[in-house]
């Protein structure tokens, strides 16, 4: 398994874990229901080390491909730019969910923690949705209508009236 492999198997894990955490939050605070808001923050911390396990897996990744034809280096530094962004705010929510799951255990958390958890994590969904886009940019060559022209192939018949 490459550097690569490894990190197209974790780039989904962060963004999708705080999509879920997300809804998981929303719908527990709507119902009242601490277990859903627990299982949210738990979540929540787990995707801060994985986003932090999928950024470095990045930079042994963009050590593979930033030779590769096609690939552009100003791409590669705008997803890494962002992908940063994104890591330090993962790991700012981890931190503020666990300070949150402290103080939930000792029934005290403030409601401007609770607000700033949930806001926090609407802003990561973000950051992180932009780093997906930006890193999907740097492969994906059929994003901005640069497919490779195909080779020719002898298994397609030569259209009418043209020489083969």
């Amino acid at each position: 398994m490459t550097p690569v492999h490894v990190h197209l198997a974790l780039n989904h894990v962060p963004l999708i874990g705080v999509v879920l955490g997300l809804m998981l939050l929303a719908f527990g605070r709507l119902r009242r229901s601490e277990e859903l808001a627990l299982a949210a923050l738990i979540t929540f911390v787990l995707v801060g080390a994985l986003a932090a396990a999928t950024y470095f897996s990045g930079e042994a990744a963009e050590d593979v491909v930033e030779h590769l034809a096609g690939v552009s280096a100003e791409r590669i530094e705008a997803h890494e730019e962002s992908a940063l962004l994104s890591t330090l705010a993962a790991a700012g929510l981890g931190m503020l969910a666990l300070a949150e799951l402290v103080l939930l255990r000792m029934r005290a958390v403030p409601h401007w923690i609770k607000s700033l958890t949930f806001g926090g994590a609407v802003g990561v969904a973000a950051l992180m949705t932009w780093t997906a886009w930006l890193g999907a940019w740097i492969r994906h060559t059929e994003l901005d209508g640069r497919v490779p022209a195909a080779a020719p192939d002898e298994r397609v018949a030569p259209q009418r009236g043209t020489a083969p």
